[in-house]
């Protein structure tokens, strides 16, 4: 019998895959901008800025014209947060049913992984924005460090599961 929700997620994953590589594109171009001595990982160093106190160095360092871009960065990630943990966990999901095809359904794991990525950088992003329009204090400087690193511990721990993945499904292609 075929699963119409997996039939479904192979469907939408090239879209899912488009979607990602245009929003990580104008996420990476914008963040351009934003690397100068001060920031030199651009918008991954002011999301730290909570731990290491540098936010208000940062803000002063940039331009009006590098506010704007930053703003808008911060909005548009709000676009690129929900293509890249969908795209994670469709990859993980269709991966897992082509190596244990007897698995019921699309996985619920892979996708709770994704929705929790995406509501850490949506908090990370709205203490990222409070600091821009409201000056540096430390409740959102620290709230977005904080939820940054949930987020990239998140990513890191989906992005792990997906590289094991691909391995398994690699050996067992060379096997054959």
């Amino acid at each position: 019998m075929v699963d119409p929700a997996a039939t479904y997620l192979r469907r939408l994953f090239p879209w899912l895959l488009v979607t990602l590589l245009l929003c990580g594109s104008a996420v990476v171009y914008l963040d351009g901008e934003l690397r100068i001595q001060t920031t030199p990982q651009g918008i991954v160093a002011f999301e730290f800025c909570g731990f290491s106190s540098t936010c208000e160095e940062a803000l002063n360092a940039w331009s009006p014209y590098q506010h704007k871009v930053l703003l808008l960065l911060l909005g548009f990630d709000y676009l690129f947060l929900l293509s890249y943990p969908a795209t994670l966990a469709a990859a993980i999901t269709l991966l897992r049913q082509k190596l244990h095809p007897g698995l019921a359904g699309v996985g619920r794991v892979p996708f709770a992984l994704a929705l929790a990525i995406a509501l850490a950088d949506a908090i990370e992003n709205l203490g990222s924005i409070a600091l821009v329009l409201k000056g540096v204090t430390a409740p959102p400087a620290l709230i977005a460090a904080v939820f940054a690193t949930i987020k990239f511990a998140l990513l890191g721990v989906g992005v792990l599961w997906l590289f094991s993945l691909l391995t398994l499904r690699l050996k067992r292609a060379v096997e054959r």
